[in-house]
């Protein structure tokens, strides 16, 4: 059992050195991030709103227009901007998950 316990012992030993290790080779020191690191996450986590809005009502517009045209009567147009609101929507939430917008 006494050798069980000292193989235990030297396993988290070894676990740690390559914790630091592994972290020392991806520019961690300390457990903390360098200051350029920190930045650019800083700025990967600001959103930009203004896109965001104008993608919103993007798609706003494209709705109202396909229910103009569905009362005219006019099923091309209808689908055309169903369509490009659709894409829209889709493109904008890729763009959010990416952290892009």
């Amino acid at each position: 059992m006494a050798g069980e316990a000292d193989g235990g012992r030297g396993r988290s030993a070894e676990i740690a050195k390559r914790a630091k290790t592994f972290y020392g080779a991806h520019g961690r020191e300390g457990g903390r991030f360098s200051s350029i690191q920190q930045q650019q996450r800083e700025l990967a986590r600001m959103p930009n709103e203004p896109l965001r809005l104008v993608a919103f009502f993007a798609v706003v517009l494209a709705l109202l227009n396909s229910g103009y045209y569905f009362h005219q009567g006019d099923i091309v147009a209808t689908i055309y901007f169903m369509i490009g609101a659709i894409l829209v929507t889709a493109v904008t939430r890729m763009s959010i998950r990416r952290q892009l917008i």
